[in-house]
């Protein structure tokens, strides 16, 4: 996990969901190149922009699954076309996904 802790993160998250968590599109927003957002996002975040990007989609994921939104709807949320591929995406990245209150999401 990434151990950032700067008052920028934040606005990183922000840029980050309103890039889609699309690094090019975040450089862009930021007005820098990626090799610059590379940079910055491994110097405050102590990790790979891809990790620190990964890590951000699925703590916005999680909480909007426990906020009681459907699948769907956050896949939408998050940049996925299709719920499915939500679903196999987060079964990657926790090693496994149970849909409903029984999974504590």
């Amino acid at each position: 996990m990434c151990e950032g802790s700067s008052a920028g993160e934040e606005y990183l998250k922000r840029v980050a969901i309103q890039a889609g968590f699309h690094p090019g599109v975040m450089a862009e927003l930021m007005e820098m190149n990626q090799r610059q957002l590379h940079r910055m996002i491994r110097r405050q975040q102590g990790c790979s922009p891809q990790k620190w990007l990964e890590e951000q989609r699925l703590k916005l994921a999680e909480s909007e699954l426990r906020a009681g939104k459907s699948l769907e709807e956050v896949a939408a949320d998050i940049g996925f076309c299709r719920a499915q591929s939500l679903r196999q995406w987060l079964c990657r990245m926790k090693g496994g996904f149970q849909n409903g209150p029984e999974a504590g999401i």
